[in-house]
């Protein structure tokens, strides 16, 4: 691996877990409760400038919200009815939320493993043929060469065969 390869595989796996866990902090879960759909608030909801209510509807975000869910899930009109529904539905985007934090988590974790993980560049091993090339002249003098052996060097360096009756 070269090292520009190196160096752009990091940066993905760094942007990439950035804008997993800006979406995962800063955008809310949506939960089915019974027929009807509930877009709760993000993990980072106070960072995104959202007020806590007072009343008590943090991810039923009105009175009006709170009827619609009553009538799809057939809750009567009871106000103990209500508030178990709502307590229901803000126990379900409490469980969302929890679900959002382990998934930044694992998703730290896995980034983290990954960019530690990733194989770093290999260096350029020295090649030292060139002082091999250099000597080559000087040691095929300097070293004589055994009288027994049929093999002999021409003035190019390569082997030869030597005749032996002459």
């Amino acid at each position: 691996m070269t090292k520009p390869i190196f160096i752009t595989l990091r940066i993905l796996i760094v942007a990439l877990t950035f804008f997993t866990l800006k979406w995962l902090f800063l955008s809310g879960p949506v939960i089915t409760v019974g027929a009807s759909r509930i877009h709760c608030r993000a993990v980072g909801w106070d960072y995104l400038g959202e007020p806590y209510s007072a009343s008590g509807f943090f991810d039923i975000h009105s009175a009006d919200d709170m009827d619609r869910f009553s009538s799809t899930n057939d809750i009567g009109e009871e106000l103990a009815e209500q508030r178990r529904g709502r307590d229901k539905a803000i126990e379900g985007c409490n469980l969302a939320r929890d679900n959002r934090r382990l998934y930044m988590n694992l998703t730290a974790i896995f980034a983290v493993g990954a960019f530690i993980a990733l194989p770093k560049p290999t260096r350029k091993k020295a090649n030292f043929n060139f002082l091999k090339l250099k000597r080559k002249d000087e040691l095929a003098v300097a070293v004589p060469e055994p009288q027994e052996s049929t093999l002999c060097r021409s003035r190019n360096g390569e082997p030869k065969q030597q005749d032996d009756a002459g």
